[in-house]
């Protein structure tokens, strides 16, 4: 992906970081520990609100680093989803394009 749609994997990159900046890898691993698929379960009511977050640390991120095409990417990208979910109990492409556009006007 990364030769073939360079400015959406930096978005991809940057909103993967911001798990980590935001402390959604620390918060899940600390508290449920290693228990294998089970803890999706448990994090399924808060896997939409940090999808949401990642995504606007990750524009925070590339307006930092002067990469509006990425951003511009991913809420194109977003886009093509509709009002599918982009992932299991994750916001539909169309809230999460919206959630690009409005991080994107605050920066």
């Amino acid at each position: 992906m990364l030769a073939n749609e360079r400015a959406y994997s930096h978005f991809l990159m940057a909103h993967e970081c911001c798990h980590h900046v935001l402390g959604h890898v620390r918060l899940t691993s600390s508290k449920l520990g290693q228990l294998g698929p089970q803890p999706f379960y448990y994090l399924r009511p808060l896997l939409k609100g940090m999808e949401l977050n990642a995504d606007a640390c990750a524009v925070r991120m590339l307006t930092f680093t002067k990469e509006p095409g990425a951003i511009e990417a991913a809420r194109t990208k977003m886009l093509e989803f509709g009002n599918a979910p982009t992932g299991a109990y994750y916001p539909t492409g169309v809230e999460r394009a919206d959630n690009i556009t409005h991080a994107a006007m605050e920066h």
